[in-house]
């Protein structure tokens, strides 16, 4: 059954039609024209949002931005979509709060299998541990939580640079170490 919804799609020209013509819309709604290598880039970075968020991202750019004859940046249409990074943080931090109720102890670890995303991971090492999540007390609560928001966001918008260079680092250390050309 077709419900008009592109995504639902066998076929991946539809949806890459679909998000072409909010990219079009968007310059239409600036007075730009856009060569096919800018669609290009804009097609490419702002086909990792859903449907929905490109769609909620392509309306408010065309009511806020306000400069006639430019294209607005791909990070000024990412910031009005509804998958914007610090509502992706807030429902992490809130799913993290249910999952260390429901399926963590402090004595044992996970009490379940539980796959956490990179960017909670981060945000969970930036913030101290598991364990600092789960023994902070109340009238800190909203301090801990303003740095998991503040490191989930970072991690995101800067798609996860902070662990490629901790991976990176790590390798070169043990190169060092397996060369034997680091200092005791």
């Amino acid at each position: 059954m077709d419900n008009g919804n592109p995504r639902q799609t066998s076929t991946g020209k539809t949806q890459r039609s679909f998000y072409l013509g909010l990219i079009l819309k968007i310059a239409a709604g600036a007075s730009v024209e856009l060569s096919e290598a800018t669609q290009a880039v804009y097609l490419e970075v702002l086909s990792g949002l859903n449907l929905e968020a490109l769609q909620v991202a392509a309306n408010r750019t065309i009511r806020e931005w306000d400069k006639p004859n430019m294209m607005p940046p791909v990070a000024f249409i990412l910031a009005r979509s509804s998958e914007n990074q610090t509502v992706l943080a807030e429902a992490a931090w809130d799913a993290l709060q249910k999952l260390i109720y429901r399926d963590w102890h402090p004595d044992i670890g996970w009490l379940r299998r539980v796959e956490l995303d990179p960017a909670m991971e981060y945000a969970i090492r930036q913030c101290g541990g598991l364990l600092r999540i789960d023994n902070c007390p109340t009238d800190n609560a909203n301090f801990l939580r303003r740095d998991f928001l503040a490191a989930h966001s970072r991690f995101v918008s800067e798609g996860g640079a902070q662990e490629r260079l901790s991976h990176k680092q790590a390798e070169q250390i043990l190169g060092q170490l397996q060369k034997g050309q680091l200092p005791a």
